[in-house]
């Protein structure tokens, strides 16, 4: 007689479901709040590069992953009571370039997204010509040495421009409210989160923690203390997401 969000959580490049549940922990937040949560895994490429998903960036080019996607809702749907309306995605790296990427091809069905060091590649930015406003959380460390903060011209986007374009299809203004987050624990880096909340709907906020001198990483990975736990933001995120209509 209850209805329950669906979360996605993709991992990276080289990374496995496996490995996603450890960095994500999301279960205890799932059995907390009753949410289902899924993780799901790209096609093997072979020893060198691991699992990967099909987003532009040169792997798995003929696996339909969209439609991949599309199966697994419809089959948490049929046997689970899944609230059609929150329905989420998140992802690692390559993993939240798969949700930059469903949210193009499937405008509407994804409630928000949010990515941890993934950008959207040129073949997402380039293919994306009429995409629902989707709320956005991103995170990503300026020495990210994997994806590169500033971007790779001939792969993909800067989080500038990635952060630009969901702030556009949101009907978001240009100035953002700044907060310093405390520097809590010594990770390394700081974070100053950066929130677009002055949208044509106030729902469809856009945000982004910068990790300031941060890598390529999921900050609270395993559990581990950071200044913030990726797991946990990106949760109260899509939480405080109602549903639409």
């Amino acid at each position: 007689s209850k209805s329950y969000p669906l979360v996605f959580a993709a991992h990276g490049l080289g990374n496995s479901a496996e490995v996603m549940i450890g960095i994500t922990t999301f279960e205890e937040l799932a059995e907390q709040d009753s949410f289902i949560v899924v993780w799901p895994e790209g096609k093997y490429t072979g020893q060198i590069f691991g699992h990967a998903w099909n987003v532009g960036m040169g792997f798995n080019q003929a696996v339909d992953d969209i439609g991949f996607i599309d199966i697994l809702i419809n089959h948490y749907s049929s046997n689970y009571n899944i609230d059609q309306n929150r329905i989420f995605m998140c992802g690692f790296s390559q993993g939240g370039t798969l949700g930059y990427k469903y949210a193009c091809e499937r405008p509407g069905v994804l409630r928000a997204i949010a990515s941890a060091g993934g950008s959207m590649s040129n073949q997402v930015y380039d293919n994306c010509p009429t995409p629902s406003p989707t709320p956005v959380l991103h995170i990503h460390g300026t020495n990210d040495l994997i994806i590169f903060y500033n971007g790779l011209a001939v792969s993909y986007k800067s989080v500038a421009q990635t952060l630009a374009f969901w702030r556009t299809v949101n009907g978001c203004g240009d100035e953002p409210e700044i907060t310093y987050l405390p520097n809590l624990y010594p990770d390394g880096f700081t974070v100053t989160l950066f929130e677009y909340s002055a949208c044509i709907d106030e729902e469809d906020e856009v945000l982004h923690y910068k990790l300031v001198n941060g890598p390529h990483t999921w900050p609270g990975a395993y559990g581990d203390n950071s200044d913030i736990n990726s797991s946990t933001e990106i949760w109260e995120f899509f939480k405080r997401c109602p549903p639409r209509g």
